[in-house]
């Protein structure tokens, strides 16, 4: 999902290459890190132990936190509000296999209302 929302928020055009590299990247980390503290998150929960379930949930975040922050800075992005990506250009290129329906809907939920 992180993967996901960078993707829409990145103000600038990369190679596909270059975005096959970053989401290769993302889904290792999702992987390998966020969904096993996730899991932990779970189990957690199912013991009533609300610290325990606290602490989880902060590290889920903090790592979630950490693919962002590193998605960033691997594209060498600096947040800029005037240049805006198209996103459903991005969506279908990244998504292709998204009905379109599911992507009219997506893309109405994450846009700003006026």
């Amino acid at each position: 999902m992180i993967f996901l929302l960078f993707a829409c928020w990145l103000p600038q055009a990369l190679p596909p290459a270059h975005w096959t590299a970053l989401e290769s990247a993302a889904t290792d980390w999702n992987t390998t890190v966020t969904r096993r503290i996730r899991a932990l998150r779970r189990r957690v929960r199912t013991i009533d132990w609300p610290q325990g379930y606290e602490a989880a949930l902060g590290l889920e975040l903090a790592s979630e936190r950490i693919e962002a922050t590193w998605l960033a800075r691997a594209t060498g992005t600096a947040e800029d509000p005037i240049r805006r990506p198209d996103l459903d250009q991005r969506i279908g290129c990244l998504f292709g296999q998204l009905p379109p329906a599911e992507r009219t809907a997506f893309l109405a939920a994450i846009r700003p209302r006026p």
